[in-house]
């Protein structure tokens, strides 16, 4: 890849630096890592838009430039990477506690269990296992009889519900010993 020499590129503007540098730091707590992975965004862009709208008036004719312009389209970037993080990890969070209550349900078809072993015998913090059970029986997957968490009998548990949960379609957590 062919590299440009260090003086075609120039970028000096210390108020917009400090201004972009506040910024991604402002954004760190959403997307740790922000800060140094878009710390040279601002200066590429201001080097890198003006060459591509050169490019586009030789085709299109004059564009207008604005550096405040490029100021808010790598804001817009950083925006954009820190929405996309949150809900990749919102869609890994989901996952996993899917997985969770399917680790739940094939522990009750065992046979009905009290809280306290069902989280002990999965490892799982005891507040979450209490939400993970409170939403199975929201779901009618599974229900408290007394003490005792057990699976809901078949007709009055939702097929569609149970299929989700325990279909061959579901992704199944493999065992490396």
């Amino acid at each position: 890849m062919e590299s440009l020499p260090e003086s075609t590129v120039s970028f000096h503007c210390p108020k917009r630096l400090a201004s972009w540098s506040r910024f991604l730091r402002s954004q760190e707590p959403a997307y740790p890592g922000i800060s140094q992975t878009a710390g040279k965004l601002l200066p590429t862009l201001f080097f890198a838009l003006p060459k591509i709208n050169e490019a586009q008036e030789r085709i299109q004719g004059q564009l207008p430039r604005h550096p405040g312009a490029i100021d808010e389209l790598a804001r817009l970037m950083v925006r954009r990477a820190v929405v996309a993080r949150q809900a990749l990890l919102g869609s890994e969070i989901d996952q996993h506690r899917q997985q969770l209550q399917e680790r739940l349900l094939r522990k009750l078809h065992q046979r009905p269990s009290n809280e306290r072993d069902i989280y002990r015998a999965l490892s799982i913090p005891a507040g979450l296992c209490g939400q993970l059970l409170a939403e199975l029986e929201e779901k009618s997957l599974a229900q408290k009889d007394g003490p005792l968490w057990e699976v809901c009998q078949e007709e009055t548990r939702a097929p569609s519900a149970a299929q989700s949960f325990m279909s061959p379609e579901s992704p199944k957590r493999r065992n490396h010993a």
